[in-house]
């Protein structure tokens, strides 16, 4: 699998790839991201990627005040103005080749419970892969099949020796 860790790592950027530096304030980064329609930004110093600013990094930094925690009723929520992106950011930050698989890449969301990993080819940095990409991709397919999802499951297990178990108890009226 070609998806790896960096901590910190020297890295070009794509133009279309917006950044912020680690002292950035957090209210710049919140707004660059709002302007850019992002949900992520990769946090770079000196050319180096040192972490990564998310739409959930941002929820945490939130301060909710509650009138009544029984009813929840939001009182106000704000953010510290004077927290930098370099507070709230998350790191390692990880990265796949260009060539490196969809089956790789959602594995390894699964499994680090990620949401975005920067893609990268010949050290150059030039998209992000999210979440949210793979769900549209996954939709994009499902349009383009005419079987259900349980149709397209129960094909994939009749195959099995769970599927055939199943398909016994099924045809005995269990």
């Amino acid at each position: 699998m070609s998806i790896k860790p960096l901590q910190v790592s020297q890295a070009n950027f794509s133009k279309d790839i917006s950044t912020a530096d680690p002292r950035a304030s957090l209210v710049d980064a919140i707004s660059l991201m709002q302007k850019k329609n992002i949900r992520h930004l990769p946090i770079v110093d000196n050319g180096k990627i040192v972490g990564l600013l998310s739409d959930r990094d941002i929820r945490r930094a939130i301060h909710i005040e509650v009138e009544d925690l029984l009813s929840l009723k939001l009182v106000h929520d704000s953010i510290d103005p004077n927290l930098l992106t370099s507070d709230v950011m998350s790191w390692p930050v990880y990265v796949a080749d260009k060539k490196c698989s969809l089956l790789d890449i959602t594995n390894f969301f699964l499994e680090k419970k990620v949401s975005s990993i920067l893609l990268s080819e010949n050290d150059v940095v030039y998209g992000i892969v999210t979440t949210y990409d793979m769900l549209q991709l996954l939709q994009k397919k499902l349009l383009d099949d005419d079987l259900s999802f349980l149709e397209k499951l129960e094909s994939k297990l009749i195959d099995t020796p769970i599927g055939g178990l199943m398909d016994a108890l099924s045809q005995s009226g269990i």
